[in-house]
């Protein structure tokens, strides 16, 4: 996925260090930086750390044409915004929050593939754990959860199981402007799609299932 963080149509490349994070951008045959931070410095809320800051899934996660990144840590989580040389955290949670029903714990949530699963132009995150599985999607200044679905749900004929259920790769596979995501297993692999989305929902059946 393209990563525009300033919005110019052309795709920037975040890198960090032990001494920070950078963003640089394509100018003629040389890349330039356009954000430079150092450990200690905060972005709204957020304070940069990148021994314990985990940066990602990317995505244009409020629909304005500009690319998000998601900062994890053992506190929480943000999500990051390029605002001119720096950026802002407009979304900022600690652990124990829920998000919908689904409780925010990153020492075992797994941030996952990003992509529009629901078809309103914005991107959305699956996340995993132990427990189960969720898709998350941001309003206003906060996350909510368009699914969630335990472990033993079945999706069709497809068995949840995050111990040994890979979620590796998404794209829009039957062309309705839609994200799916490929399940594999021990057992098979299974093409995953959000159906019947009217509201946030807890409930086995919200996904469809094909195979591929």
């Amino acid at each position: 996925m393209k990563s525009d963080f300033n919005g110019n149509g052309s795709s920037d490349i975040m890198i960090s260090s032990p001494w920070g994070l950078a963003i640089l951008n394509l100018s003629s045959n040389t890349l330039l930086p356009s954000t430079i931070a150092p450990n200690g410095t905060r972005f709204g809320s957020w304070l940069l750390n990148t021994s314990d800051n985990n940066f990602g899934p990317n995505g244009d996660f409020d629909g304005d044409g500009k690319t998000e990144v998601l900062a994890s840590s053992p506190w929480g989580i943000g999500v990051l915004k390029q605002s001119g040389n720096t950026f802002t955290s407009p979304v900022m949670a600690p652990n124990g929050t829920r998000f919908g029903d689904w409780l925010l714990n990153t020492a075992d949530n797994q941030f996952g593939q990003v992509g529009d699963y629901d078809g309103d132009g914005k991107a959305e995150i699956w996340i995993s754990s132990p427990w189960g599985i969720g898709i998350l999607k941001l309003i206003g200044n906060t996350f909510t959860s368009l699914i969630l679905s335990p472990n033993g749900a079945r999706f069709g004929e497809w068995l949840l199981n995050t111990a040994d259920n890979w979620f590796t790769s998404v794209g829009d596979f039957d062309g309705d402007g839609k994200t799916e995501i490929l399940a594999s297993s021990p057992w098979g692999i299974g093409v995953l799609k959000l159906a019947g989305y009217s509201g946030p929902r807890n409930q086995d059946d919200s996904l469809s299932y094909s195979l591929s």
